[in-house]
């Protein structure tokens, strides 16, 4: 199980020594990861699970209350899986994608290709994807 207080750490031995988003005050990488969580799916709501191919990807849809859609879309592996992955039905054009981040620098872009309208061709790894349509 994944713990993350909103305290610093000092990864001293205890409990949950090492379950702070800080360590001496230093932001860590489940600090940037759950900052963009938090300012890309803050207002919305969990929908349904689009694709769920275990040990290989998983998306998932996010809306908020306008109907805007996000697709969270990774490789739910731990062995450094990657792949290049098509996505049939996407919900519209593809607005803006987003890797996660794990430190204060701004990750790479992104590059996905939207084929037949309704296709959507991109790499995938462990690394969550934040795919933000445009209404059709």
């Amino acid at each position: 199980m994944l713990r993350l207080h909103y305290f610093n750490d000092d990864d001293q031995p205890s409990v949950q020594a090492s379950a702070g988003l800080t360590r001496h005050f230093q932001p860590k990488p489940s600090f940037h990861a759950l900052r963009q969580l938090q300012n890309v799916l803050g207002n919305y709501r969990f929908g349904r699970v689009v694709t769920n191919e275990p040990g290989r990807l998983r998306v998932q849809e996010y809306w908020d209350d306008a109907l805007n859609i996000i697709w969270v879309a990774w490789s739910p592996t731990g062995n450094g899986n990657a792949f290049t992955a098509t996505l049939d039905q996407i919900p519209g054009r593809v607005r803006e994608v987003r890797l996660m981040p794990l430190d204060a620098n701004p990750p790479p872009p992104v590059v996905v290709t939207q084929t037949g309208g309704r296709q959507l061709k991109l790499d995938v790894d462990e690394s969550p994807l934040y795919l933000l349509f445009d209404h059709d």
